[in-house]
Formats: C-alpha cells, sequence, structure tokens
C-alpha cells in the first residue's frame, strides 16, 4: 500500500489480499448463532427428534442419535399426595408368585 498525494495504491497482489483481508477472520457458517435455528437446509449427522414434556406438550429438536421422542420425567413434587402415591408404588418391583403343582402318582 502505497500513499501518493492523499490516495491509497496498491503496490502488489499481496498488499491487496492484507487490505482487504482482516486480521481475525471471521468464518461464517450455519451454526454461527445456531441458539434457536440452524440456518441450513441439510443437517450433517442431526436427526429429527420429538420431546414429550410432562404436561403433553411438545417440541421439535434435532440430535446426534435417531429416537422417534424423548419423555421427560414428571415432577413429583407438581402432583397431588395420591398421584405421587401411584407413581412411585408403580416403579417398585412387582412381587412374583410362585404357583407349586404337585403330582402324585
Amino acid at each position: 500500500l502505497v500513499k501518493l498525494g492523499g490516495c491509497f495504491f496498491f503496490n502488489s497482489v499481496v498488499s491487496i489480499y492484507l487490505f482487504i483481508t482482516p486480521l481475525f477472520a471471521v468464518h461464517y457458517s450455519a451454526h454461527r448463532a445456531a441458539i434457536a435455528k440452524i440456518g441450513r437446509k441439510e443437517y450433517i449427522r442431526r436427526y429429527p427428534v420429538t420431546i414429550l414434556r410432562a404436561d403433553g406438550s411438545t417440541i421439535k429438536i434435532r440430535v446426534a442419535e435417531p429416537r422417534e421422542f424423548v419423555q421427560l420425567p414428571v415432577d413429583l413434587e407438581a402432583l397431588t399426595e395420591d398421584e405421587r402415591r401411584q407413581r412411585l408404588a408403580a416403579r417398585k418391583p412387582k412381587v412374583k408368585q410362585i404357583h407349586e403343582v404337585r403330582i402324585l402318582f
């Protein structure tokens, strides 16, 4: 870059490149601000998955492994006492009943 009479002139291709290229190059891609939505039509190794919340509402997201849906757990603190007891009882293992059959000859 050469200054002649108040104007700047480029003396080589390298000086043009250095003038145009910033010191810290910003590489824009589809994932530069992927907070809400990836701005790309083709996703690399991402599969659409539905998240099912405890209240029944659903959200569509993209994850690395293929699944049909993911169900979030129910908050036991928000349930009534009867519902809480029913859910905790369903988690306990069932008692196996053994039927003994005797064959007499």
